[in-house]
């Protein structure tokens, strides 16, 4: 039961963190896509066959991407800094 609640939490934090980045920057369709992956675990070649693209251009949507939404640090590491923190 405890297990079940976390999820639900981290699905919900997971989710309003991302609505957040997605409202607060001008992002294209694809930025908002490669995102959604990012935040599901998804590799870069999982990502690029998905969005039928080249893993160099998802390289770089993801470089810009990041310019563009000034995150420094891996959005992957952001989140699982957000997971930590939950009370349980």
């Amino acid at each position: 039961m405890l297990q079940e609640k976390r999820v639900e939490l981290e699905r919900i934090i997971k989710g309003v963190y991302l609505e957040n980045i997605i409202m607060k920057n001008n992002l294209a369709y694809i930025e908002i896509k490669i995102l959604q992956y990012i935040f599901e675990g998804e590799s870069n070649t999982k990502i690029a066959q998905k969005l039928k693209i080249k893993e160099t251009e998802l390289v770089n949507y993801t470089k810009f991407l990041y310019y563009k939404i000034h995150h420094t640090k891996h959005i992957e590491e952001v989140k699982q800094k957000l997971m930590n923190r939950l009370p349980f």
